[in-house]
């Protein structure tokens, strides 16, 4: 069965890239989100295989006010797992296999479709953005190649409701709802506390 589910990361402060009038309501809310709250429903198709999952994900970025970014994604359909990070590690916590896997987080970032819209710089210093509606719907192609061939975002009630990525080895879809945008994160929320009896691969030794 497969698990593949999409990773989070940091957001540090904003470059200033000049922005097209219909760009400008898109980058302006990654520019100002700083954390998120949300329920979401994704879905993954690689191989031909198709998987569907759902749960709740906490996302913080690095900001002036944040010193470290984290992310927290807890799934509860089909299987229950929880991937978290403090920004540096990521914990893959696999509740039915009772085993913790420990991995840089360094190693997922390139190339993963939530990490190029939640990091460091604007997007539009890495993607030519496209409006396919305006306040509601964009395709975001990315200036560097690699393994997304674009990433569309779109919006409903001027909050991001949908992030779909068509990549080379298959496609994402990520319905979000019960968005709370900025809300106080603790963290606390962005570690795993090992529970007792769970076994534990640490591969960032």
């Amino acid at each position: 069965m497969l698990k593949k589910v999409s990773l989070l990361s940091a957001l540090a402060t904003v470059m200033f890239v000049p922005t097209f009038a219909n760009e400008t309501f898109l980058v302006n809310y990654f520019n100002d989100l700083s954390t998120i709250e949300a329920d979401f429903e994704q879905t993954v198709v690689q191989q031909k295989k198709k998987e569907v999952s759902s749960g709740e994900l906490k996302i913080r970025k690095k900001t002036a006010k944040n010193s470290t970014a984290g992310f927290y994604f807890d799934y509860t359909m089909p299987f229950e797992q929880k991937l978290i990070s403090d920004g540096k590690k990521l914990w893959h916590y696999d509740v039915d296999l009772e085993q913790v896997v420990i991995k840089n987080l360094a190693n997922f970032e390139q190339d993963s479709p939530m990490f190029m819209i939640f990091n460091n710089q604007s997007l539009n210093a890495q993607f030519e953005i496209k409006t396919i509606k305006n306040e509601s719907k964009y395709r975001l192609t990315p200036k560097r190649k690699g393994d997304v061939n674009y990433i569309e975002i779109e919006f409903s009630k001027g909050n991001i409701s949908k992030v779909s990525a068509k990549q080379v080895n298959g496609s994402l879809d990520l319905k979000l709802s019960n968005v709370d945008v900025n809300p106080n994160i603790n963290n606390s929320v962005f570690t795993l506390k090992v529970p007792k009896g769970v076994d534990v691969i640490d591969e960032t030794k």
